[in-house]
């Protein structure tokens, strides 16, 4: 998987760019030992509705497990559990968007 550009989800609402077609990292905590649901909403000028692919990524601690593969229209939730120490989510989007992360 090629990733050409990230950002960090440091606060409850954050908004990031993403580039049709190229992978971007919404979501990326290390170190956080409660869980949490976050929503992306995907949103595009020029589009009524966007759909992605994402690829979700869970650690037990240091320890990586299988990643969660799927696709998505529009907006989903991901859930970080008690035990992810490193946790993030990569989206990638069929026209250029901004994901609103929640």
């Amino acid at each position: 998987m090629e990733i050409t550009k990230g950002t960090m989800a440091a606060s409850k609402s954050l908004q990031v760019k993403c580039s049709a077609g190229e992978w971007t990292r919404v979501i990326f905590d290390f170190g956080k030992g409660y869980p949490e649901t976050r929503q992306i909403v995907l949103s595009a000028p020029n589009s009524d509705r966007v759909d992605a692919e994402y690829r979700e990524t869970h650690y037990n601690w240091i320890f990586p497990k299988q990643p969660v593969i799927g696709e998505f229209s529009g907006s989903a939730t991901f859930h970080r559990r008690w035990i992810d120490g490193i946790y993030s989510v990569y989206v990638k989007p069929t026209a250029d968007c901004i994901a609103s992360i929640q």
